[in-house]
């Protein structure tokens, strides 16, 4: 059985909603206390979901709806 070469952490949600289970799982290895004393709990489990995970997929739906706005196919920064 092989592992990773490095430690990492697992953040699970379990929800149930009227149209059933809707498990999300997050693999990481940012630290809990994050690069500095002065972050505290930058990567602790609510920040890693609802901050980093749910913007990330709330800036992908605004890009899409934006492409589905102006029919465009291609989009760049």
């Amino acid at each position: 059985m092989e592992t990773w070469s490095r430690e990492r952490r697992v953040v699970g949600k379990a929800e149930v909603t009227p149209r059933g289970a809707n498990p999300r799982f997050i693999v990481t290895n940012l630290p809990t206390e994050g690069f500095a004393p002065e972050d505290g709990e930058r990567f602790g489990a609510r920040a890693l979901y609802e901050d980093i995970y749910c913007g990330r997929g709330e800036m992908e739906n605004q890009i899409k709806q934006l492409q589905l706005d102006l029919k465009a196919d291609r989009m760049s920064t």
